[in-house]
């Protein structure tokens, strides 16, 4: 989905891409708190705030200069693409220190409800072309459902090929959609996890 749509708070400008990761991030603890022992919600809700912190803080990486000269920028600015990237190996290393204490079921779980939670909360709160729009939700619910009734290394690799199919509808191009990637890595990382402890 293209970001249309800014929101203002005081004198913060909050893109959509924020409110859908929050908006996200907080129905899949809510789902996990339900669904699986509190540990679970808890440890999601470590590894999504180590991604924020990394991403946000990133931006001293990306602009010393300017974080050095304006401390406050921090509050303004993040690290991008770079931020976003060192966030998400932040994540597969603290799942992987973490690992005896997930599931698989509560893995494919956290990711499939995070991505089809940004991806529909991103079509909420964007105008884009309403074919656009009905595919990314009819395709992301329809895989949301198969992966919450049915966690398997089958749903979990047709969640992210459904993921790439839905980023090919998108008005933005596949290499810019940074959520698909991170969607791709996570089932990865959860994939060789999972391998991990059944040897």
């Amino acid at each position: 989905m293209q970001i249309t749509d800014i929101y203002k708070i005081g004198n913060m400008s909050i893109p959509s891409t924020w409110v859908a990761a929050l908006v996200a991030i907080l129905l899949t603890v809510i789902v996990l708190r339900v669904q699986f022992p509190k540990e679970i919600a808890s440890l999601y809700s470590d590894l999504a705030l180590t991604f924020i912190l990394v991403w946000k803080f990133s931006v001293i990486l990306t602009d010393f200069a300017l974080v050095v000269r304006h401390p406050l920028t921090i509050l303004y600015f993040n690290g991008g693409k770079l931020g976003v990237a060192l966030g998400a190996v932040a994540v597969v290393v603290q799942a992987w220190r973490k690992r005896e204490k997930w599931s698989f079921e509560a893995g494919a779980w956290a990711i499939a409800l995070t991505q089809a939670g940004f991806q529909i909360s991103m079509v909420l709160t964007n105008d884009n072309t309403r074919s656009a729009e009905l595919v990314t939700l009819a395709l992301m619910m329809i895989a949301l459902l198969w992966v919450l009734r049915t966690a398997s290394e089958a749903s979990m690799k047709s969640f992210a090929s459904i993921q790439l199919l839905v980023a090919l509808v998108q008005p933005v191009d596949l290499l810019s959609q940074l959520s698909v990637w991170l969607t791709v890595l996570f089932v990865g990382a959860l994939f060789f996890i999972q391998r991990s402890l059944h040897k």
